[in-house]
């Protein structure tokens, strides 16, 4: 129980953080570039990287004042570090036009390092499953370290805060979850600052979709799909038949006009070929009309049926099957891979099983 109110306390004060300004560090790295203190610029952006409590956005100032002087005091290779982390986590991060070219130097080299990589930069998608909330990530640099998750399986109920090493993927067994759930998550640096954030608590991310209000909605729902197909194969199957009576009337068709191009119907009585043979013309005509009227049919059936039997198939799923949500950068969260259980001996969470709320 203290444990959990330890834990729950922590984490409220830490998303409480992310909406608070700018780091007194941050801002000093900023004054002293302003005032061409280059070594100071770099060592206030250095503590105010390791002081931690920075949002993904303060992290790339940060990193980008380190890269800058770094490359003004000669050292290259730092601010190349500094530029390929700024990158990963911000790949439309860019250097003002002003900077010097000298200084451009590494940022450039950085730039190059993942555009020859097809892979991704730091990626996080989360999926609702059907027993249990997983976060995936791809983080080439390593950069995430811990994972912290506030989650609620109903709209109206308290949230459970839970925390977890970051890693490919995390699953999250939520107690009453079933296919549902309303999540803020962080991602963290070794220093504790977020290099990615999903939601807030104001406007958390949903996952999955909302449970059906009754058993007859459920039906209806998971019918719907059947509907559609029966639809479209009885669609199919009468235009096969209008095929049939488009080919059958043109089957007649050629035949009246075999008589009417003959002397099948002419008799030696004195009247004209018309008065002899209008009755197989008008059937030859008749015929005619009748099998394009099947043709034309029996194609606009048949494009109905495939619309219904296609719409029907696609939309087929289970009202709980997972759903994904990718993320950009700025909402991002990161787990995979090491799974852990709740200590019952205190508040550190083991490798070991599954992370339980």
């Amino acid at each position: 129980m203290i444990c959990s109110v330890l834990r729950s306390g922590a984490l409220a004060a830490l998303f409480l953080a992310l909406s608070s300004p700018v780091s007194a560090q941050l801002e000093r790295a900023e004054q002293a570039f302003a005032d061409v203190d280059l070594e100071g610029t770099r060592d206030a952006a250095r503590t105010a990287l390791e002081a931690g409590g920075l949002s993904r956005d303060d992290v790339v100032r940060a990193l980008r004042l380190l890269g800058l002087s770094h490359a003004a005091l000669g050292e290259n290779r730092a601010a190349y570090d500094s530029f390929v982390r700024m990158l990963a986590l911000d790949p439309e991060a860019s250097l003002e036009r002003s900077i010097a070219p000298q200084l451009r130097g590494p940022y450039l080299e950085a730039r190059g390092y993942w555009n020859a990589r097809s892979g991704p930069r730091f990626e996080v998608e989360l999926v609702a499953g059907p027993s249990a909330i997983v976060a995936r990530v791809r983080d080439p640099l390593g950069i995430a370290r811990t994972l912290k998750l506030r989650a609620r399986v109903e709209t109206t109920a308290a949230y459970r805060d839970r925390e977890a090493p970051a890693s490919p993927e995390v699953a999250f067994e939520v107690d009453g979850y079933e296919g549902y759930a309303e999540a803020v998550l962080v991602a963290l640096d070794e220093h504790g600052n977020a290099v990615a954030t999903l939601g807030s608590e104001a406007v958390p991310t949903e996952l999955g979709r909302l449970r059906e209000r009754s058993a007859g909605s459920s039906n209806a729902t998971s019918s719907e799909p059947r509907v559609g197909r029966i639809l479209g194969g009885v669609a199919l199957g009468l235009a096969a038949a209008s095929v049939g009576l488009g080919a059958g009337f043109h089957a007649r068709r050629q035949s009246l006009a075999s008589d009417w191009n003959g002397d099948a119907c002419e008799r030696p009585i004195g009247a004209t070929r018309a008065e002899q043979c209008g009755e197989v013309r008008d059937d030859l005509d008749r015929a005619q009309t009748l099998s394009i009227v099947g043709y034309a049919l029996a194609g606009a059936l048949a494009a109905t049926g495939i619309v219904l039997f296609a719409v029907g198939g696609g939309s087929e799923r289970h009202p709980h099957a997972p759903r994904r949500h990718p993320l950009t950068l700025e909402n991002a969260p990161h787990f995979l891979g090491s799974r852990t259980r709740r200590s019952t001996h205190g508040c550190h969470d083991s490798p070991h099983g599954r992370l339980w709320l």
